[in-house]
């Protein structure tokens, strides 16, 4: 497959938006996973593929947190564990699911996270709803959250905020770190999986790591800072959402110029 020099950088630039994005909220992966798909990748390897960048920016975040002591490990081993078991259960339906499948399914995913960036109703179930009394409902939420993860991965980082804050009392601080220890449980095994069954593209997974590890680096930094960077993400967020469902469900073949 012949790349141009502008698809490295329009990769490197999606995984700087997908860095930035996941240190604020979750989601970022759609930037990565769209711009993988744009570039050519079937869906399925550019699911593995998209595994790569994931993995960088992990290590960068577990560094971050641990150096400001915001690690809750035994604390979060509820989660992290059944997530675990969830994850490489999903990656190896992933990897076994056909391409065609894999692209109805991404598109669906898409068109629901859409909404759900848009409207955001998952806002109202948070801050309506909290329990720390319900054990055996935290491992299945976690178990199938991390099974979403392992099978697709886009917008794992959302649900695991919203789940946290509805089934426990953490804050927004120590939920963004045990949403870190999820992924960097996770994230290693499940592309070890991908890389086995030679779902990965690594000149691509590379150019993309890089910018998510930079992106992660700024937003600690700097994107944070901004009142408006949260409202231009989840705009650009949205487009590329649009966008990637009309590229997967065949729209832009159905255009004839």
């Amino acid at each position: 497959m012949h790349l141009e020099w502008y698809h490295y950088l329009l990769m490197f630039l999606a995984g700087i938006l997908a860095g930035a994005v996941n240190t604020m909220a979750g989601s970022g992966s759609v930037f990565t996973l769209s711009v993988l798909i744009f570039g050519g990748l079937p869906v399925n390897i550019a699911n593995g593929t998209n595994r790569i960048g994931t993995l960088a920016q992990c290590i960068i975040a577990i560094r971050t947190f641990q150096k400001n002591s915001l690690l809750p490990f035994k604390q979060s081993l509820k989660f992290t564990i059944p997530a675990l078991f969830g994850a490489l259960s999903g990656a190896i339906v992933a990897t076994e699911t056909s391409k065609d499948l894999l692209e109805i399914i991404v598109g669906i995913i898409m068109t629901i996270l859409l909404l759900i960036t848009i409207f955001e109703p998952l806002q109202y179930v948070k801050a309506n709803l909290k329990s720390d009394k319900y054990l055996w409902l935290q491992y299945i939420s976690f178990f199938a959250i991390g099974f979403y993860g392992g099978f697709i991965q886009v917008g794992t980082g959302l649900f695991i905020l919203v789940a946290l804050g509805v089934l426990s009392s953490y804050n927004l601080i120590s939920a963004n770190a045990v949403k870190i220890l999820i992924f960097t449980l996770f994230s290693l095994p499940v592309l070890l999986i991908f890389i086995y069954t030679d779902q990965v593209n690594w000149p691509m997974g590379i150019w993309v790591a890089s910018g998510q590890a930079l992106g992660t680096f700024i937003a600690a930094r700097f994107a944070v800072r901004s009142p408006n960077a949260g409202a231009w993400m989840k705009k650009i967020l949205i487009l590329m959402m649009i966008v990637t469902i009309l590229k997967v469900f065949g729209v832009f073949e159905l255009i004839h110029f």
